[in-house]
This record gives C-alpha cells, sequence and structure tokens, in this order.
C-alpha cells in the first residue's frame, strides 16, 4: 500500500445524517487534539443549521463516536462545548461512546455528564 493511500486510510471521517426531527453526527478514527477541531466546525455547523430555524423539527442531535478508539482530553472539551450550545437552541444532545470512550469518560467523571442512561 503507497504511504499516501495509507494516510488517506488513516483519517478521521466525519458524516452528518439529516433526519426529520433527529440529526446524527457520526465519526470513526482517533478524536485527538489534532481531530477535535474539525470535529468542533462540523459540530457547530450542524447546531447552528438545525437551530436555523425559528420552528426547527429538529430537536435530537446524536453525537456517534462508537467508532472512535481514542478520545483524548481535546475531543472531550468539543463534546461539552457541543452538548452546551446544542442544548442552548432547545436541541437534545445524546453521545454514545464505544465501550474504551466509556471507560475514558468514567475516568474523568463526565460520563454522569456526556452520558445518558
Amino acid at each position: 500500500m503507497s504511504s499516501a493511500r495509507a494516510e488517506v486510510l488513516l483519517r478521521p471521517v466525519i458524516g452528518v445524517d439529516v433526519h426529520p426531527r433527529a440529526v446524527r453526527v457520526r465519526m470513526h478514527g482517533d478524536l485527538d487534539a489534532v481531530v477535535a477541531p474539525r470535529l468542533e466546525r462540523v459540530l457547530a455547523e450542524t447546531i447552528s443549521d438545525v437551530a436555523a430555524g425559528p420552528r426547527s423539527p429538529v430537536t435530537r442531535m446524536t453525537i456517534d463516536l462508537e467508532a472512535v478508539d481514542v478520545l483524548a482530553a481535546a475531543g472531550i472539551t468539543v463534546l461539552l462545548r457541543a452538548r452546551s450550545a446544542a442544548e442552548h437552541q432547545g436541541v437534545e444532545c445524546v453521545v454514545c461512546v464505544s465501550a474504551r470512550g466509556r471507560r475514558t469518560l468514567a475516568m474523568t467523571g463526565l460520563d454522569r455528564v456526556l452520558l445518558r442512561a
């Protein structure tokens, strides 16, 4: 495999799925200090877009990080900011993480803040 192809495969992928009453932002790859600003931009744009109308039908945003292996502090900061911004706009924010991500959040005590049972 060429090094250029390997680099493309290692890049994180962020996607946005819009449904009638919900939006899902999904990511796979590592959520570290290098990638966190990119995810933050996507989340901010998504929140802005779904909250733009005075009667926006979107009431829920899911941040799907099930395919993220590394959840670094910079990524956790992005999640906290996004949750706050979404809820300020009246959009419920739900975060889904892998078992590894759940352990990381539990170690910081932020599992109770970011994850809902």
